[in-house]
């Protein structure tokens, strides 16, 4: 179990690091974090936003269904 939370963490830190290095300027990024079944949403564009929104609710809905069962 603990492994899954170190390689989650590497990943966030990796995306992070690319992020940072990047020299153009014109670059949008958008994050999902789900804590527990509940999406938080981080975004430099509007454009982002709702497919993030989307994804966070086709996640919530999955995990939902996971939870019950």
């Amino acid at each position: 179990m603990g492994y899954k939370i170190m390689i989650g963490l590497l990943l966030v830190l990796l995306g992070f690091m690319l992020l940072i290095s990047s020299l153009a300027s014109e670059m949008h990024f958008a994050g999902l974090i789900m804590i527990g079944p509940i999406p938080v949403i981080v975004s430099s564009s509007d454009t982002l936003i709702p497919l993030i929104i989307i994804l966070g609710l086709i996640l919530l809905i999955f995990a939902l269904v996971l939870l019950r069962w």
